[in-house]
């Protein structure tokens, strides 16, 4: 609604300043008397002052100045041109004027009529003040980086529009582009206030002669220019993607609004905007915040596993549900969440994902409402993505609601949630003797090798530690033996270039062979392993692979089949990834 009341004050003006721009006198419409072109160029120069400022320069003085100029020179030249201002602006004149409309006023009504007549005009300008004044604290706020008190900008809105109601001007202050010109020229404090007020009395007063000589048509450029940037064209546009329906709400409130000040005022205009924001806010209440939801997501973590585990989640994937939310979370809203999660429990969901990537706000209640959600499955319900960067996390956190998530609850990013996910599923099911590190006989025999094979292997295994962030392989390095990961988590990624930053591959988990290439005959290294946390592997090379297919060849075939039998997990893990992301 701001934004609708905004543009439509930009077109008002831009509307009551084109009879000045034309060269008629004010008060004066188009059509009433003959237009005078040569008040068009100096409207012009004027706007193009202010839309294209001298550098250092006050551009509202610059635009005055060289308008005020070329009209003289217009009229000097026996051009015919617009009228000027006349008479110097004083306090006399001022008080002169307010004498005569005392006079010329008819008899008051009564006071209950008074105040039908002028409630929703007051209101409606309280209400534009309001909002202006905290726009014009927001922006100083986000300009200098200090915290302000809300209340206390009101406070002093309301003495100012006060005042200028008593004074004879508009009950209006703190206006947004005043207030930022004076600070960017280093106003500071309550005496750049009081300066900034005074400057203005002075000019008014001591240059009331050189305002007089001012035309209106360059007083008609430089008002447009001032207005123009405050015009928001985006909101009335909205694009594609996710959140359509809330942007096109939003767009057809601006819309509305500005056709409402256009043909009925800036009253009927600000009352139909705060009916629409009621109408579309009681909407979203009613709404529900999940978007969609997908069993077994798609974009499965990039966790390389044991053939075993990989079967399992590939038995048991449709047990993780991933929730994506959208819009505001409100007291109303948030309610949907809480039903959705009972919902996919009873359809037999063990995890679910909540993804707040769309989610635009969250007040008090609906957060209380999100951390009742967690609490109802503990350890079984996540909810990413809440890293310092995130809206959702800077949501939570100025409501205080970060600290009270459940241990285990926030991830900070999507890919880290599903790997979660993926590994709650399946320490439930496994047996209670695969917990803990292995040991290099039991790591063999997980690898699908038979009793008989294991004493011929066990010798050639080297047991290495690498400390977390260590480099195990390198792209380019020669490749020389394999890996049999014991302990830690491997990243698998391809080393940042000029054009292009690190792409990670996969994770590798425990139990898993990685370097397998330099058994199949590859003569390099294709990618770089890094060890995520403390890392213990056992290491084959390429000679004690050579030796063992001498010495005990069954053996060495057993191994190349479980290497072979974790190659073709992982394809079909990639296939049914591709499967769903085609489907």
């Amino acid at each position: 609604m701001t934004i609708g009341l905004g543009n439509a004050i930009v077109l008002l003006i831009l509307a009551g300043q084109a009879p000045l721009a034309l060269g008629l006198p004010p008060g004066v419409a188009l059509g009433a008397v003959q237009v005078v072109p040569a008040a068009l160029p100096v409207a012009a120069l004027a706007l193009g002052c202010m839309l294209w400022p001298v550098p250092g320069l006050p551009a509202p003085l610059v635009a005055l100045v060289a308008a005020a100029l070329l009209h003289h020179a217009l009229a000097g030249a026996g051009a015919a041109v617009g009228p000027v201002v006349g008479q110097a602006p004083s306090l006399e004149l001022l008080a002169t004027g307010i004498a005569q409309a005392d006079a010329a006023s008819p008899a008051l009504p009564d006071a209950g009529r008074l105040v039908l007549l002028l409630l929703p005009s007051a209101l409606s300008l309280a209400l534009l003040a309001t909002l202006e004044a905290l726009a014009a604290g927001a922006a100083l706020r986000e300009a200098s980086g200090q915290r302000a008190e809300p209340r206390r900008d009101l406070r002093a809105s309301a003495i100012g529009m006060l005042a200028g109601g008593a004074l004879g001007g508009m009950p209006a202050s703190s206006l947004t582009t005043p207030s930022m010109a004076c600070w960017r020229w280093g106003g500071r404090g309550r005496t750049a206030l009081v300066l900034r007020a005074a400057v203005a009395l002075l000019v008014l007063v001591l240059g009331g002669s050189a305002v007089a000589q001012l035309p209106y048509a360059a007083l008609a450029g430089v008002l447009p220019g001032a207005v123009l940037p405050l015009f928001k064209l985006r909101p009335m546009l909205p694009g594609a993607g996710a959140g359509l329906t809330r942007r096109v709400a939003d767009a057809l409130v601006v819309v509305t609004v500005i056709g409402a000040a256009a043909a009925f005022g800036l009253v009927a205009a600000v009352g139909l905007g705060v009916l629409l924001s009621v109408v579309i806010f009681t909407a979203s209440m009613a709404t529900s915040p999940v978007r969609c939801s997908t069993v077994n997501p798609v974009g499965r973590s990039r966790i390389r596993r044991p053939a075993a585990e990989e079967a399992r989640l590939r038995e048991a994937g449709d047990r993780i549900e991933l929730v994506e939310l959208e819009g505001p979370i409100f007291f109303g809203s948030a309610e949907g969440i809480v039903l959705h999660a009972e919902q996919a429990r009873a359809r037999g969901a063990e995890i679910l994902i909540l993804d707040l990537g769309c989610v635009t706000r969250i007040d008090l209640s609906g957060g209380r409402r999100l951390l009742e959600a967690c609490r109802t499955a503990p350890g079984r319900i996540l909810v990413a993505p809440l890293h310092p960067g995130s809206r959702a996390f800077a949501e939570l956190q100025a409501l205080g609601l970060l600290g009270a998530l459940p241990a285990g609850v926030a991830m900070p990013d999507l890919p880290a949630a599903i790997e979660a996910a993926e590994e709650l599923l399946l320490a439930s099911r496994r047996e209670a003797r695969c917990t803990g590190t292995p040991t290099a006989a039991e790591a063999l025999a997980a690898l699908g090798l038979p009793t008989a094979a294991v004493p011929a292997i066990l010798p050639l295994l080297e047991d290495r530690a690498f400390p977390a962030g260590s480099v195990i392989l390198r792209q380019g390095e020669v490749a020389d033996a394999a890996f049999l990961l014991l302990e830690g988590q491997v990243p698998i990624s391809l080393p940042a270039r000029a054009e292009h930053p690190a792409t990670r591959l996969a994770v590798l988990a425990p139990g898993v062979i990685f370097g397998e290439s330099a058994l199949l005959g590859a003569g390099h290294r294709t990618a770089d392993a890094t060890a995520r946390s403390d890392v213990r592997c056992l290491r084959l090379s390429k000679y004690a692979a050579e030796t063992l297919r001498r010495t005990a060849p069954d053996a060495a075939w057993q191994l190349m089949a479980a290497v072979a039998r974790q190659l073709t997990a992982h394809v079909v893990a990639a296939n049914a990834t591709i499967d769903r992301l085609e489907a």
